[in-house]
């Protein structure tokens, strides 16, 4: 039996249509896995959560998958809450680090910049997140009065 926990996501059943996604970066923009026209004007609105026209090809995703994919992302969250708790207490500036991650066998990997820091766990799909940091302000943060 292996060490290695699996985080495996569900899949991502949202509001929208199950054929649409978004590809970031220059080249991306909507997509239909079924070759809807994504490019006249409105033609997103038959994909969004609350359908603005009519696509006879929406499928919608099942109460099921929408169900497993609320649990992962309430799993999930859990996981990055315990990872942050995790860190050491107020990470200097312009250092980063590794502890072992609190949620499986994995490496907790971490850095501190002037307005940002990042977590990120090993093991893949167990946690992992960018911070918006206020500078001068110590992370992560506790909620301890100074």
């Amino acid at each position: 039996m292996s060490d290695v926990l699996s985080f495996e996501p569900p899949l991502h059943a949202t509001k929208h249509c199950r054929h649409y996604s978004y590809e970031p970066g220059l080249s991306g923009g909507p997509r239909c896995a079924v070759g809807c026209a994504m490019s006249e004007p409105g033609s997103l609105g038959r994909c969004m959560p609350e359908p603005r026209g009519e696509c006879p090809k929406r499928e919608e995703y099942t109460a099921d998958e929408r169900a497993a994919w609320k649990v992962a992302r309430a799993a999930s969250m859990a996981r990055l809450a315990n990872a942050v708790q995790a860190l050491p207490r107020a990470i200097p500036l312009n250092t980063s680090g590794e502890i072992d991650c609190p949620n499986c066998s994995g490496k907790l990997r971490y850095a501190r910049w002037h307005r940002g820091a990042e977590i990120a766990c090993t093991t893949p799909h167990c946690c992992g997140a960018h911070f918006n940091i206020a500078g001068g302000v110590d992370w992560p943060s506790r909620g301890e009065a100074k």
